[in-house]
């Protein structure tokens, strides 16, 4: 065997062992468990990977899925926008429909493995004779911290990054040549440099293309026709998820939460044995370690600084990591954990930072997390420290190995990955002869996210159920049958089983305790889940308005349309201030008041499920200290048919 192809077989098993290093002990339950935190997304996913598999076995389409919302079906053309998120692991799905865990575990190791040696294809192009620098340059991507914290979010889409290293590979030869094998392949690669998720086209692929074009004033024509072949590729995946969104996008929440603190570059992870004696970077971190780590590393620091220093085709990377940077602070001054606070006069106001001017732009307005432009930092830090190990002598490899052994240690986001049990319990996944699930408390989203996983043992429709992020789920309905336990309503839509998530309920105990009231003894229970069985109904069905009350939301079910009275009392502060009704997120009133102030309201209501909701007007964000928000306190709040 020639020493070329040695090479090409020692390459990626080393990144391979790196990749099971940074997760382990993954590699140790990688059929017993879901690398991820409690909190994270594994078990959505899963499901997920679950639904692919089975809709291919049975000859459906997968990007439907029939089984969520019940009785409508809810559409997964998300799915379909991001399949990277799903496959490979829904190949070994497939095959083993029992090895769920398997499935998304190897898919991470092999994402790990893809992303090192994608960036080590890239830097070898730019560097063909320095073998031992672009290996180093692999290991960084594959380390850099802000992958560690995705990976304990179970983001498997977001950590499948190999695309962008091999576009930027084939858009780098596309200036020298002109081959029609390197066009498709350029523009393949850039469709799936953000088939993992969507977004990384904004925080990844375009600012590699912007670099590598800064880079290449000749051939450009070429270069950017493969580019809209690449647009036009990706198109055919993301159009059906955009237009079907368009029509029910919501502004995005989290936008100072999410974003990096200055510090965060410098901030090594505060629960790593070595560094969490520091203090500082647990305040820069916070209580967000998944979203805005972004420590550089010292292997990463010293080597992209030789590298800026002495390699000047590296500095327009820097350029290009310190624009992320700036952008990736999100759009007000955060050091610490919260966003600085400036008080002139008695005012507060925030600190605003360049993001603020294209947080409104399309598609950046629908982005939530500015830290992930970090992202790029990783891929310029990676070829920058290329540049750098480059200029160091070749009898330098022994330290430069050690080096690679030091960042293994000191780049690790987690010590020990987390990891979550896989087992669903044997009861659960025999449950059987169910029109549906109902999965309580239902507006929890890790709720939402264990009733997926627990339907890819049982499957049986869900009440409720999402393919991202939350459920659609009506909150009147699901507050009806949470709060009522309505057996005629509970028949009316279905539920013929009632799964508690015990973790995530109230601490008091409330709602079980009426669960044991309505529904007797449940048919399965341990420390994390009590399965009810609803008993078969026989009445006349729901005749009369039914009606709960939660804060300021009141929710309604109508069996035929009809006129209510809302009565109630708001108590304002002393100074007035304006209130709105509104009836499924139209308003219907408006009204001004001082002190207390009585309601009664006449509503025509429709037939089926409203939301009735009491505000301010206008909402007020928790502004910075020391103003505050007045607020309205609603008691009493009462519907008369």
């Amino acid at each position: 065997m020639t020493m070329r192809r040695l090479s090409a077989l020692l390459i990626p098993a080393a990144y391979l062992i790196a990749a099971c290093v940074v997760t382990y002990p993954l590699i140790t339950v990688l059929t017993t468990h879901l690398i991820g935190h409690p909190f994270g997304d594994s078990t959505e996913y899963t499901a997920h990977i679950a639904w692919i598999a089975r809709a291919l076995r049975e000859g459906v389409n997968p990007f439907f899925q029939p089984h969520l919302l019940y009785p409508d079906g809810l559409s997964a053309a998300w799915l379909w926008a991001v399949p990277l998120q799903s496959f490979p692991a829904v190949l070994i799905a497939l095959l083993a429909p029992d090895q769920l865990a398997l499935a998304l575990n190897a898919s991470v190791l092999l994402a790990l493995t893809l992303n090192g040696w994608a960036m080590y294809a890239f830097v070898r192009a730019l560097l063909p004779e320095r073998r031992t620098a672009a290996f180093t340059a692999g290991l960084i991507f594959l380390t850099f911290p802000a992958f560690g914290g995705h990976l304990a979010a179970g983001h498997l889409g977001l950590v499948t990054l190999w695309g962008a290293p091999l576009y930027a590979l084939f858009l780098m030869r596309l200036r020298d040549q002109a081959r029609p094998l390197t066009f498709m392949l350029t523009a393949l690669f850039f469709a799936v440099s953000a088939l993992g998720s969507i977004p990384l086209i904004l925080y990844m692929t375009i600012p590699v293309t912007l670099i590598l074009l800064a880079q290449s004033p000749r051939a450009r024509i070429r270069q950017f026709g493969a580019i809209l072949l690449g647009g036009a590729i990706l198109l055919v995946f993301a159009a059906p998820y955009a237009l079907e969104s368009a029509r029910t996008v919501t502004p995005p929440t989290g936008l100072i939460r999410y974003s990096a603190s200055p510090l965060a570059v410098v901030s090594p992870s505060p629960v790593h044995p070595l560094y969490r004696g520091l203090g500082y970077n647990g305040q820069v971190i916070g209580g967000e370690p998944f979203e805005t780590t972004a420590y550089l590393g010292i292997v990463g620091i010293i080597l992209s600084g030789i590298g800026i220093f002495t390699a000047r085709k590296s500095r327009v990377w820097w350029i290009g990591a310190l624009v992320a940077w700036v952008l990736s602070l999100g759009a007000f001054l955060r050091v610490f954990d919260q966003p600085v606070t400036l008080t002139i006069d008695g005012y507060a106001t925030r600190i605003a930072l360049p993001y603020i001017l294209i947080r409104d732009l399309p598609f950046i307005n629908l982005s939530r997390t500015p830290a992930r432009f970090t992202f790029f930092i990783g891929f310029a830090l990676a070829v920058m420290a290329g540049y750098g190990a480059a200029r160091l002598k070749r009898g330098a490899v022994p330290i430069l190995i050690v080096l690679c052994v030091f960042m293994l240690i000191d780049t690790r986001t987690f010590w020990e990955m987390p990891v979550i049990s896989a087992a669903i319990p044997a009861e659960i996944a025999a449950l059987r002869d169910a029109r549906a699930v109902f999965d309580v408390p239902f507006d929890h989203p890790l709720v939402d996210k264990e009733a997926l996983y627990l339907q890819s043992a049982h499957q049986i429709p869900l009440i409720g159920g999402h393919i991202a992020r939350e459920t659609p789920l009506d909150p009147a309905k699901g507050a009806l049958l949470q709060d009522t336990l309505d057996p005629a309503l509970l028949d009316a839509s279905g539920v013929d089983v009632i799964v508690l998530h015990r973790e995530w309920a109230d601490a008091e105990g409330e709602l079980e305790r009426r669960l044991n009231e309505h529904l007797g003894t449940p048919v399965y229970a341990d420390a994390r889940f009590a399965v009810y069985r609803v008993p078969e109904y026989s009445g006349a069905g729901v005749t009369d308005p039914l009606w709960s009350v939660n804060g300021a939301r009141i929710s309604v079910y109508m069996p035929e349309a009809g006129r209510i009275l809302l009565t109630g009392t708001l108590n304002g502060d002393s100074t007035a201030r304006g209130a709105s009704l509104t009836l499924n997120g139209a308003t219907v009133l408006e009204w001004s008041i001082n002190g207390a102030h009585g309601l009664r309201v006449p509503l025509d209501l429709p037939a089926g499920y409203s939301t009735l909701m009491i505000t301010p007007d206008p909402a007020c964000e928790v502004p910075a200290a020391p103003l505050v928000c007045r607020t309205l306190d609603l008691q009493d709040l009462e519907l008369i048919p």
